[in-house]
């Protein structure tokens, strides 16, 4: 019983963040936005592009979008190594 007192912890808060900031948070839904969204950030996109995979987990992030842009950015060996994150935390 205890081993769900995680997964349910992480559930509620991804639905309390969508309930406080849904209509606020604005996702970018095509590779080129999602480009144009990571390289806003500059040196750190990579890290960036590392929290969206793994948030995956929780709130419904566009990661495929985002190892593809990782892979434009960095190319495909590093953004490679970046996108993955999805495979290492087990989806």
């Amino acid at each position: 019983m205890r081993i769900l007192i995680i997964p349910a912890l992480f559930i509620g808060v991804g639905f309390l963040v969508l309930f406080l900031m849904g209509d606020s948070l604005n996702f970018p839904e095509s590779v080129e936005e999602s480009q144009a969204w990571l390289q806003s950030f500059g040196g750190v996109a990579w890290a960036v592009g590392a929290g969206l995979i793994v948030g995956d987990a929780i709130l419904p992030l566009p990661s495929d979008a985002t190892i593809f842009t990782l892979g434009f950015i960095y190319g495909g060996f590093l953004g490679g190594l970046v996108g993955q994150l999805r495979q290492w935390r087990g989806c």
